[in-house]
């Protein structure tokens, strides 16, 4: 923290950190020194960060309820929701999520089970009790991490015909798609988001006015996965 605070030592930050009291405090004093704050996939708004490069995570949201909903077509049963809300890309993705299902939806339920380190191991755990206590729910929306202890717990309680959607192109879900353990994953360009986070802070020096930037929401599924 006191490393960060000494801005002599940056040009610049591009943060991707949950919001809180601590975090909101470092990067307001880094910008108060006339230093540029560029978030990263999820924002930090309560802040004076000069922009946020990533996608329209309430789009996201809304993006998934929409692919979820496609798979489960007229079958009546609720969709279980895996969220944390640590960060605010999560909040927003449930926020769309629910908008959907709420005004399109109407007669899905909607049951959440709420973990709070977005890891596969506790995402495991909180699948295969709702599943025990509950029985398997006609889909899995997750919003966090974690979406190989999501798929392992489907398969060691032995239920099929889950669909499964989550967020984060990388090679356990590439792994888990490609054996239609998931159906599909949202993900966004990171590289690209990376690029334009860095041309901000160049431009933030050239006394250039500094705009958010919205990447696109990109949709794989089994066949159209890229090669890492």
């Amino acid at each position: 923290k006191n490393k960060i605070l000494n801005s002599n030592n940056y040009d610049g930050l591009i943060v991707i950190s949950t919001e809180n009291s601590d975090i909101n405090s470092i990067v307001n004093k880094f910008t108060s020194r006339n230093k540029p704050v560029i978030t990263l996939t999820t924002d930090l708004s309560r802040t004076n960060r000069q922009a946020y490069v990533g996608s329209d995570q309430v789009a996201a949201g809304s993006t998934a309820a929409k692919l979820l909903t496609s798979l489960i077509k007229n079958k009546k049963g609720p969709i279980l929701m895996i969220i944390s809300q640590p960060f605010i890309c999560q909040q927003e993705r449930e926020l769309g999520f629910k908008k959907i299902l709420r005004y399109d939806y109407p007669k899905i339920q909607i049951k959440e089970t709420i973990q709070t380190t977005d890891t596969s191991e506790e995402s495991y755990k909180h699948v295969k009790k709702y599943i025990k206590n509950n029985g398997p729910p006609l889909g899995i929306y997750n919003i966090t991490g974690g979406n190989l202890g999501v798929a392992n717990a489907i398969k060691d309680m032995k239920v099929n015909d889950i669909s499964f959607v989550g967020h984060e192109l990388n090679q356990n879900t590439l792994m888990l798609l490609n054996s239609d353990r998931m159906d599909y994953v949202i993900a966004h360009d990171v590289r690209y988001e990376l690029k334009k986070a860095v041309q901000l802070i160049e431009d933030f020096y050239k006394n250039e006015i500094l705009e958010n930037i919205t990447s696109n929401i990109m949709i794989f599924n089994k066949y159209n996965c890229p090669k890492f």
